[in-house]
């Protein structure tokens, strides 16, 4: 749906990409970062933030071939006295570059070379957005309400290039905040609500910011499919929030907002008419039954020729 416009002028801003990454994933981010360093648009800078409690002895942790990467290629290791989880790879960027494009990234996807010029390219047509390769949708009830988070339909790429509030950018496809678009929300960079409401809910607490300062997603055109580096997939947070966590820190996110903006919040910003595109609808429903048909469609192509080339 949808198709990207021309390129907007804008005044040149700094390239950074952030990623944060622990112990039993160490090795698996030094996959990741080596296709960042391979880009087609290549960073201004590249971040790696670590909780010094996991790395007590800080470069002498790490392994001899991401030390490699800090000579050779200018990457840049930050430690952290707060371990915040997976909100370490946006929380400090955040603060210290209020006024540059940072693309978070994960620590165990090897990411296709035009990732950060696919995402920039959509920046330029969509500068009051943030632009993720990775969305799920969230969809509003008859009776007005917002189902469990578990629910919501992921990897969405139907609504290509239609900024909304009801897409949610999922972190582990790349994603890139302007980050002067969150200038008066600074306040919900706040370490301690951060603790006690989400600690293990990045992209939930960011979806957050983004309603809160009024700011749409887009999914990005041209980013080709992502694949999760070796032996990866066995460890992480992804596990124990399909098991609920997401959706009870979810809850406990409302709740704190609710606190603060007033009640039902969510539901009011999801639905404001003067933000992006309100993705409610036969038309939607219709838009998302095509896209999940030509996916099943293409798996089944994909399953074919695999079967028949073996």
């Amino acid at each position: 749906m949808g198709s990207m416009g021309k390129p907007s002028a804008l005044k040149t801003k700094e390239i950074i990409v952030s990623m944060t990454s622990y112990p039993p994933r160490i090795h698996s981010a030094v996959l990741a970062l080596k296709t960042i360093f391979k880009q087609t648009k290549l960073p201004d800078k590249v971040i790696l933030w670590l909780a010094e409690s996991e790395f007590p002895n800080k470069l002498a942790d790490l392994p001899i071939n991401l030390r490699r990467l800090i000579t050779e290629k200018n990457l840049q290791v930050r430690w952290c006295e707060e371990d915040l989880k997976s909100h370490k790879k946006y929380f400090w960027a955040f603060k210290e570059y209020p006024d540059a494009l940072i693309i978070t990234v994960d620590d165990d996807v090897i990411y296709p070379p035009r990732l950060i010029e696919s995402l920039y390219q959509s920046y330029l047509v969509y500068p009051h957005a943030v632009s993720a390769s990775r969305t799920c949708f969230i969809p509003i009830s008859q009776d007005g309400e917002i189902p469990p988070y578990k629910s919501w339909p992921v990897g969405i790429d139907a609504f290509i290039s239609i900024p909304s509030l009801q897409l949610c950018a999922t972190g582990v496809g790349g994603v890139l905040y302007p980050t002067s678009l969150f200038s008066d929300v600074q306040n919900l960079l706040d370490i301690e609500v951060i603790k006690r409401t989400c600690l293990y809910e990045d992209d939930l607490w960011l979806k957050t910011m983004e309603l809160v300062a009024g700011v749409p997603v887009v999914v990005a055109e041209g980013i080709d499919c992502l694949l999760s580096t070796p032996n990866s997939q066995e460890i992480g947070l992804y596990h124990e929030n399909l098991k609920g966590r997401s959706d009870r820190q979810f809850l406990q996110i409302q709740e704190e907002i609710n606190r603060r903006y007033g009640d039902n919040f969510f539901l009011k910003k999801l639905m404001d008419p003067t933000i992006g595109v309100n993705l409610v609808g036969v038309k939607v429903l219709a838009d998302l039954i095509k896209y999940y048909q030509n996916k099943e469609r293409k798996l089944k192509r994909e399953y074919l020729t695999k079967t028949f080339n073996n």
